[in-house]
C-alpha cells in the first residue's frame, strides 16, 4: 500500500487568513483512513478554522484567503471541477451545540436523503434505523420516532445529529468539540460510537479535553497559533512529547 493510499487526507502547505488576519500558517499534515485523530490546542490555534477547510464550509466566510493544497483520496478538493456539495455529502460535520431540525426524529433523519431523492418509506426507515444505530441511539429512540426531536436530551440530540450525518454515508466525519456541552455519559457514549465508526470512516476531533484526545484518538496534532506544534501517536504525545510546548499544553500550564 502506497502512502497516499494509508492516508485519507493530505494538506500541504495550508494557509488561511481572514481579511488579512492568519488563522493557520503553512501546516502540512497527513491524517491516516479509518482513524480517529485528535486537534488540540487553545483557542484560537486554527482548530475550526482547519475543520472548515477540509469540506470547503471556509467558503462561506467573508473576507476568507486560502492558499496550499488539500487532497481527499489524492484530489485536490480546491479544484475547479470540485462539486462542493458532494464533498459536504462525503465530508459530514458535527458541530459543538446540537442543532435538531424541527419536527420529529424520523424527520430529522430523513431530510437529507429526501432532499438527495431517496423517497421509498422502507428504504428511508433502513437508513435511518441504521445510522441511529451506529449513534448508539436507536435503543433509546426507536419507540419514539414520531416525537419532537427537540424533546431529546442534550446528549441524545447530539446523537441525534451524528446519526443525521451518517445516514448520507460520509466518507470523513469532521467533529468540532462534540462533547463540549454533554455529562459523563452521554460523552462515554459519543465516544464509544467513534470507537466503532473509524472502522468505516476517517474521523477528525477537534477537542479542548485533552483526556478525551487521549482516550479516543489514535493520533493527535497539536496547534498553537495556526501552526502545527507536533503530531504523531496519540500513546507517543501523552507519555513521551517531542516538544516542549506540547508537554506544557497537556499538563494545563498555558490555554
Amino acid at each position: 500500500m502506497t502512502e497516499n493510499e494509508q492516508n485519507k487526507i493530505r494538506v500541504s502547505n495550508l494557509s488561511v487568513s481572514f481579511d488579512g488576519s492568519e488563522s493557520i500558517s503553512g501546516l502540512t499534515i497527513n491524517l491516516p483512513a479509518n482513524q480517529i485523530t485528535a486537534v488540540i490546542g487553545p483557542a484560537k490555534s486554527g482548530k475550526t478554522t482547519f475543520l472548515n477547510c477540509l469540506n470547503r464550509m471556509i467558503d462561506l466566510f467573508p473576507g476568507v484567503k486560502v492558499t496550499g493544497q488539500i487532497f481527499i483520496d489524492g484530489a485536490d478538493i480546491y479544484g475547479e471541477d470540485v462539486d462542493v456539495t458532494k464533498l459536504r455529502r462525503r465530508v459530514g460535520i458535527v458541530f459543538a451545540v446540537p442543532i435538531p431540525l424541527p419536527g420529529s426524529i424520523y424527520e430529522n433523519m430523513t431530510l437529507g436523503l429526501r432532499l438527495k431523492g431517496m423517497r421509498q418509506r422502507t428504504a428511508l426507515l433502513e437508513r435511518a434505523e441504521a445510522a441511529l444505530k451506529e449513534a448508539y441511539l436507536w435503543e433509546e429512540v426507536q419507540d419514539r420516532l414520531n416525537q419532537p426531536a427537540m424533546n431529546l436530551s442534550g446528549g441524545q440530540q447530539q446523537r441525534l445529529c451524528l446519526a443525521r450525518t451518517l445516514a448520507l454515508r460520509p466518507e470523513i466525519i469532521l467533529m468540532d468539540e462534540p462533547c463540549s456541552g454533554l455529562d459523563p455519559i452521554s460523552t462515554a457514549k459519543i465516544e464509544e460510537a467513534l470507537q466503532d465508526l473509524k472502522t468505516r470512516h476517517t474521523v477528525v476531533l477537534v477537542t479542548n479535553n485533552v483526556k478525551q484526545a487521549a482516550r479516543a484518538s489514535d493520533r493527535t496534532a497539536f496547534f498553537l497559533s495556526g501552526k502545527l506544534v507536533e503530531f504523531g501517536p496519540t500513546d507517543s504525545i501523552f507519555t513521551n512529547p517531542r516538544e516542549k510546548k506540547t508537554e506544557e499544553y497537556i499538563r494545563g500550564k498555558f490555554g
